[in-house]
């Protein structure tokens, strides 16, 4: 499954007063996360990602993410999302004092549905291939 946001970040926005916006996902886990800078950002449109007080993007606490007409694409996170915290939470400011700024935050995730169907489907292409390197070796 996949969610899709778009933040618009008012100008003049310091990180001592930031919002916060929550993306909500169904539990499973996390596998891959991307936000995009469209141009004009000028790195000044910033912002933190992280499920619950886990820091996800950037990983260390504290810092943020930036760019401009540049996406940071981030594949293999593999965090759990518990049904006790549904939710990313996106924390952005915006350092440009005349304009505003709108980031794109895309999560993709797997639902515990779906993580069952991967391991079915890997355990059958594992059988097969067994069987296939029993067949060419003479194996049993």
């Amino acid at each position: 499954m996949y969610e899709h946001r778009t933040y618009t970040i008012a100008a003049n926005t310091a990180e001592a007063d930031r919002t916060t916006e929550e993306l909500k996902i169904s539990p499973g886990i996390l596998t891959d996360l991307s936000v995009y800078f469209p141009p004009g950002c000028h790195s000044l449109a910033r912002c933190r990602i992280s499920i619950g007080e886990t820091p996800i993007a950037p990983r260390s606490k504290g810092n943020y993410i930036t760019g401009n007409a540049s996406t940071l694409a981030i594949n293999g996170i593999y965090e759990l999302i518990s049904d006790k915290v549904p939710h990313l939470k996106i924390e952005l400011w915006n350092l440009d004092e005349e304009y505003d700024h709108t980031i794109h935050v895309t999560a993709k995730w797997l639902t515990e549905e779906e993580m069952q169907a991967e391991r079915t489907l890997l355990a059958a292409i594992h059988e097969r291939i067994d069987k296939l390197v029993r067949s060419m070796t003479g194996g049993a």
